[in-house]
């Protein structure tokens, strides 16, 4: 009896000495935060145009620069088990991962009336950390970019200061600016609660084009003007290509009637159309119509000529 007894207490020993050796210690990871080098960022091109706004649009940034890469650690409480034999008892922090934060400087789109509703981190709302902007006509451009840095008026940008990226991630988020344009054309409303008035945009796009004001009848854009105000057409688009400005005014007669027109001295007047206009003459019938057509020519028919000088070499060029 003795003996069973005497053995059994050994088994029991081993037990313990086996299950102290065999006890998972706490988990640590052998990690160290991404570097700079490490982070992916948005595709910046070169050569890309800077959208143009009118009333308010959601835009994609534009990535300027980016640098001076932040980390704090994330840590998490574990036990620890205590010593060996099951006595006793502990806990530990433990790194799990890391808080990004850095220096972003997006460019947005064409100044200078601009302010930014809205903000979205890789289409999800965000706040952004002590931001500055310049909405294309101040001097203020942020200097840690350094030899880069340049205020690039009329294009509006903003530097994020330390901005926060996100719990252990591995790139720049792309972010989204909410931003509305208003404008200042002599009007009496040129701005609507939901967008620009379609008159003031075909001003503002005359005279962006180099159009003298005094080219303008602006009682004319006033008219149309007060009566797209009165119906509630505010329009609310971009423009991110290069296009003519007589494409983006045709643009705009494709949400409202309307038609601009050139008066005997040559000045551009606005027309909207009404619900209340009238017709000064009815054509009776069809007689008074011509008909036409235009013949394309072909090939045989173009005229060419043909004159070109020729240089002998056995008489001297």
């Amino acid at each position: 009896m003795g003996v069973e007894l005497a053995i059994a207490g050994l088994a029991l020993a081993g037990g313990l000495y086996l299950a102290s050796m065999y006890r998972p210690e706490p988990q640590q990871q052998d990690m160290s935060p991404n570097t700079l080098e490490a982070f992916k960022s948005t595709s910046n091109t070169e050569g890309t145009v800077v959208s143009l706004v009118f009333g308010r649009v959601r835009l994609a940034g534009n990535l300027l620069w980016y640098g001076n890469l932040e980390t704090e650690e994330i840590t998490e409480e574990v036990e620890t088990g205590g010593k060996k034999g099951g006595k006793g008892g502990g806990s530990e922090d433990i790194v799990v991962g890391y808080k990004y934060y850095m220096d972003v400087w997006q460019g947005i789109c064409l100044g200078p009336d601009i302010t930014i509703e809205e903000v979205y981190a890789n289409d999800k709302p965000a706040s952004l950390t002590a931001p500055t902007l310049n909405p294309g006509d101040t001097a203020y451009y942020p200097t840690e970019p350094g030899s880069y840095s340049a205020p690039i008026n009329p294009v509006a940008h903003i530097f994020m200061k330390r901005q926060y990226l996100g719990d252990n991630v591995s790139s720049i988020p792309t972010y989204h600016f909410v931003v509305e344009s208003t404008s200042s054309a002599p009007l009496t409303h040129p701005n609507l609660s939901n967008g620009t008035n379609p008159a003031a945009i075909i001003y503002d796009l005359l005279i962006m084009a180099g159009c003298p004001s005094l080219q303008i009848v602006v009682s004319s854009f006033d008219e149309a003007g007060e009566y797209w105000y009165d119906k509630g057409y505010g329009l609310n688009f971009s423009i991110n290509k290069q296009e003519t400005v007589r494409k983006v005014i045709q643009r705009v007669f494709t949400y409202v009637d309307g038609n601009l027109r050139q008066d005997s001295q040559g000045r551009f007047e606005l027309k909207a159309w009404k619900d209340t206009d009238t017709y000064d003459v009815e054509i009776p019938d069809k007689t008074y119509f011509k008909t036409f057509k235009f013949t394309r020519r072909t090939w045989e028919d173009v005229y060419s000529d043909f004159r070109a000088n020729y240089n002998s070499a056995d008489q001297a060029y």
